[in-house]
């Protein structure tokens, strides 16, 4: 047989050319529907909370905490509403409007809003408050759909929507605490600056915090960079533990890791995430809008455009309706609202799965790790992969069957 000297070019793994192209994966298992059914539950139950924490604040006159709470007393399907007619292609495909920028600025909103230098108190508790019930709401429901990517994207296992869920109750406190660690360092100095504060009244004492004023802005400089780290990396604290199966130790030295030593990578995995989030989202809104629009459409052709106007304005503001309207309305409006939590849902799916892929390409640009390692906890999975135990039937051949239970002794007869 003729040997092939030219050396011809049979297959390029183009995956291995541009490990990027990988991100695809993500979109498509953004869209299985326990995970966007799992996001939706997210989104709905923080929603809740907020609104919860706002109406404990209702008496408050701070006027930072009133304005924070107008805006987080709207449920997210509302703030980011599927709107007909569609917005335009320019502000659709507007970097800041990225399902991975917009989640991340959404889930991230209270703890960023109690460095306003002009928050009082309140506002800063009320939007503390805020954000520990988020975080503790995704510390379950990001490491339910982290843990069920990872292992979807290491090994095609398929973990179920209660086996993400007993994953992430198993795996709060790490997926808690690792981000409120940097916290620590923060309620450090504002305890040194406070004391610092109240030196600075009178002249003397200002004097002596004037000379170690550089003590203070050194410290300052390593929070400073403990929180850029965080506000960069805190969404690969959620892969790090539902991969390697770790501690928050381990999720933050991890997440800070791989930010600050490949940070064009990571800059570069985040846009392309960001561009196909943009696309698959935009899919997701079309179908959304479209199925809301063929219902109402369908029904027209029985009730009429007279009728059908009223009910689409009952929608649009059932307390405005008159007499049973207003009902019919609000059911309508749930109904149609539970539509667009899906396809917002599907977002924050794409969101977590997204991180958990960029996270797999970091560690084997940093550590080498191919992108299949993943710990494992046999268990956890609901299809098992391997071939199948022989045993030898009555000629010692083997063969593909499950043995049967030896039958018991038949009991002797009596006399």
């Amino acid at each position: 047989m003729p040997e092939d000297r030219g050396g011809t070019l049979r297959q390029i793994a183009w995956h291995d050319v541009f490990p990027w192209l990988s991100l695809l994966r993500a979109v498509r298992l953004a869209a299985a529907p326990r995970l966007v059914l799992l996001a939706a539950i997210g989104l709905a139950v923080t929603a809740g909370g907020l609104r919860g924490i706002g109406w404990a604040f209702s008496g408050s006159e701070d006027s930072h905490a009133l304005l924070w709470r107008v805006d987080d007393q709207a449920w997210p399907w509302e703030k980011q509403a599927l709107q007909i007619p569609p917005p335009s292609l320019r502000r659709a495909f507007n970097p800041l409007n990225s399902p991975i920028i917009s989640s991340a600025k959404w889930l991230s909103a209270p703890f960023v809003r109690i460095f306003d230098p002009t928050a009082g108190v309140t506002a800063v508790v009320y939007s503390l408050l805020c954000g520990l019930w988020a975080l503790a709401v995704w510390s379950v429901i990001g490491g339910a759909i982290t843990r069920i990517a990872a292992l979807a994207l290491a090994r095609d296992d398929r973990m179920g929507f209660l086996g993400g869920l007993k994953f992430g109750v198993k795996k709060w406190p790490a997926f808690f605490f690792a981000p409120l660690v940097p916290f620590s360092a923060v309620l450090v100095l504002l305890v040194l600056g406070w004391f610092a504060g109240l030196l600075l009244k009178w002249n003397p004492s200002a004097i002596v915090v004037a000379v170690f004023w550089p003590i203070l802005l050194a410290l300052c400089f390593g929070v400073a960079v403990l929180l850029l780290g965080l506000l960069f990396g805190w969404a690969l604290i959620w892969p790090t533990i539902s991969t390697e199966g770790t501690d928050s130790f381990d999720g933050l030295s991890r997440s800070y890791s791989y930010t600050f030593q490949r940070p064009l990578y990571y800059l570069f995995f985040v846009l392309v995430a960001g561009l196909l989030g943009v696309l698959a989202a935009m899919i997701a809104w079309l179908l959304a809008v479209w199925t809301q629009s063929l219902s109402l459409w369908g029904a027209s052709w029985g009730t009429g455009l007279n009728r059908m106007s009223e009910l689409r304005r009952a929608m649009l503001d059932p307390a405005a309706a008159d007499g049973l309207l207003s009902p019919i309305g609000h059911v309508l409006a749930f109904w149609n609202g539970c539509v667009a939590l899906l396809a917002l849902g599907f977002v924050y799916s794409y969101f977590w799965t997204s991180a958990t892929r960029i996270y797999f390409l970091l560690r084997q640009r940093v550590d080498g790790t191919e992108l299949d390692e993943v710990a494992v906890d046999e268990t956890e999975s609901e299809e098992t992969y391997g071939l199948p135990t022989l045993h030898p039937d009555e000629t010692g051949m083997p063969r593909v069957v499950e043995p049967t239970a030896p039958k018991p002794p038949e009991a002797p007869a009596g006399p």
